[in-house]
């Protein structure tokens, strides 16, 4: 009896220990389930078989599914096609007791794909078993979105949107190694530069340049295909990547769409905008070791395109990187001519083709290099003048002109006239108190002066230029057109210019007695001059059958070596002495 009493003692008291064991048992669940519940983390908890026994409200929200949909395997059917073998990998990982994290990409429902960053633990028995896991899983795409956007930003243009230089050094570095190990492989990279764009910066303002280089990073989108890639270099340059390609007829194709396609106006801000490029070609088949030569290359092709004109595409050859060596070498020889005095002045007479007075002369400058000895103004007043040197040497070519005129005025007691030539970059409004400064420092009468323009610089900006011109007039310079004929046919424009004397081109006097298509140029050139009043100087002269057919049609003056080659200042002075060419070729070796 005793034993029984005693028995439903204990009993009870364990039922009741085992009721408070499972009420707290209840309560720490709840309690568990309830701060689960408001966590902006999902947590889920599986058995040892990885099979869901429970998930938070905030995974279900962040996966877009029904804890229903999760438990039976619908969060597995949501893992990205290109994320699931790692997440696999990192669920057999987890179950040999291998602990680590993982970012993959899940796919909502509603297609919307999100990143999160998993991370997983066993969970063991009394006896050291895994019994199952818990985990938790957190929405990391703000991060990785704003992570891709730093990557892609680094790698990228922030104008355009295309690929940037550090982008294009890694695809060119690829496709080196690629091609290394595949002989086989070919790819081309196009270097283009866009022609005069810093005039339209310049006169539409840089908000429409840039609107322009967007315009063009599209245009140039358009035709390449999705294993090529586009690239914006900075300022105006861009390049474009073509791989896996046969030959270098398919990289000459596309440059002649991309520059067939620039024939058509660009409309930015509802103005037609004519942009024009210049293309450097260059392609695998030269073998080179790395990014950086072969940009290089394609730089010099371009370069030798835009030398060739507006609107064209050059191929790499290897003799151009000679010429690009050479003309470097010239540009640092250049920087240090004018301070080393290397330039002197010729002067070539311009002679009254009736009497064979000499009425003139024309400074004509050289290079006195220490090494290459004489060189031809044709082999650096370009590079001159994309350096910037031109304006200094322009100033040093008039003043020092000026300075022999006014000596051989005083030593000759006559208003003996001298032409110079202009360069394109010193027409601006500084040339006119340059001019100023000078014919007062050596007291010379503008009217003995002319300044020499081509036509080319007549069409490039001819307001501007027809301005400034107004403006040297009024000083009474005298304005000379050189070259006149060659190809921009400005005849509509000289009654617009206060032009005083054309020069017709050397290439037109050249077989001048035997050549009746240069014949009917000249002839309508002289006849075009006189009829508005401007005088004719015939360039070229070396034959007299030449000058006999000038002086017969109306040509005034003429200079060329059939008078005399350009002179030193002391041989000049000479055949000022002399008053003729004629005296002076009697005198002549």
């Amino acid at each position: 009896m005793v034993f029984v009493v005693l028995w439903n003692y204990f009993l009870k008291k364990e039922v009741n220990r085992r009721k408070i064991v499972e009420q707290n048992l209840r309560e720490s669940e709840e309690s568990y389930i309830h701060l689960t519940n408001h966590i902006p983390v999902g947590v889920f908890k599986t058995d040892k078989d990885f099979n869901c026994l429970y998930v938070n409200k905030y995974c279900c929200e962040l996966m877009g599914l029904s804890e229903q949909q999760i438990k039976t395997e619908g969060w597995l059917m949501g893992i990205h096609p290109e994320d699931k073998e790692k997440t696999i990998h990192w669920t057999n990982s987890i179950k040999k007791g291998v602990i680590f994290d993982l970012e993959y990409r899940f796919q909502r429902p509603d297609k919307s794909i999100i990143w999160v960053f998993g991370q997983c633990l066993p969970e063991y028995d009394d006896h050291q078993k895994v019994r199952g896991y818990i985990g938790t899983v957190t929405n990391i795409s703000d991060r990785i979105l704003a992570e891709q956007q730093l990557k892609h930003n680094a790698f990228h243009d922030k104008l355009t949107g295309l690929a940037n230089r550090d982008l294009l050094t890694q695809r060119l570095e690829l496709a080196i190694q690629k091609q290394k190990r595949d002989h086989n492989v070919r790819f081309a990279v196009l270097f283009l530069d866009l022609d005069n764009f810093k005039i339209i910066n310049d006169s539409l303002g840089h908000s429409t340049g840039d609107k322009l280089l967007v315009a063009m990073a599209k245009l140039l989108q358009g035709f390449i295909r999705e294993i090529d890639i586009a690239v914006r270099l900075g300022g105006d340059e861009f390049v474009v990547l073509l791989e896996d390609i046969d030959g270098i007829q398919e990289a000459i194709v596309v440059a002649q769409r991309i520059i067939q396609a620039l024939k058509s106006p660009l409309v930015l801000d509802n103005k037609e905008v004519f942009i024009q490029t210049s293309i450097g070609i260059t392609t695998s088949s030269e073998r080179r070791e790395n990014a950086e030569s072969i940009l290089r290359d394609a730089d010099i092709a371009m370069y030798k395109a835009k030398q060739s004109g507006k609107g064209k595409y050059a191929i790499f050859d290897p003799i151009m990187h000679s010429q690009a060596v050479e003309r470097l070498q010239m540009e640092n020889d250049l920087r240090n001519a004018l301070e080393n005095n290397q330039f002197i002045l010729n002067y070539q007479p311009v002679v009254n083709l009736k009497s064979g007075s000499i009425e003139g002369l024309e400074a004509l400058i050289r290079w006195q290099h220490p090494q290459k000895g004489l060189i031809s103004p044709l082999k650096f007043i370009s590079i001159a003048e994309e350096m910037g040197l031109i304006i200094p040497l322009g100033e040093w070519i008039l003043d020092t002109a000026c300075q022999q005129l006014s000596i051989w005025q005083k030593q000759f007691n006559s208003p003996l006239k001298l032409s110079v030539n202009l360069s394109v970059k010193q027409l601006n409004y500084c040339l006119i108190e340059t001019l100023d400064n000078i014919l007062f420092r050596h007291q010379i009468l503008p009217n003995t002066l002319t300044l020499e323009i081509t036509e080319s610089m007549l069409i490039e900006n001819f307001e501007s230029t027809s301005n400034l011109l107004y403006k040297i007039k009024e000083r009474n310079i005298s304005i000379s057109i050189d070259d006149f004929g060659t190809g921009y046919s400005c005849f509509s424009y000289l009654h617009r210019l206060p032009v005083d004397i054309l020069k017709i081109d050397r290439s037109f006097v050249h077989n001048l007695e035997l050549n009746g298509h240069n014949q009917l140029i000249t002839e309508s050139i002289i006849v075009l001059s006189k009829s508005i009043g401007m005088s004719v100087i015939a360039e070229g002269v070396e034959a007299v059958e030449q000058k006999i057919w000038l002086q017969r049609h109306g040509c005034s003056f003429g200079q060329g070596y059939f008078f005399s080659p350009p002179l030193l200042p002391l041989l000049a002075t000479m055949v000022l002495q002399k008053g003729s060419y004629q005296e002076y070729i009697k005198t002549r070796p």
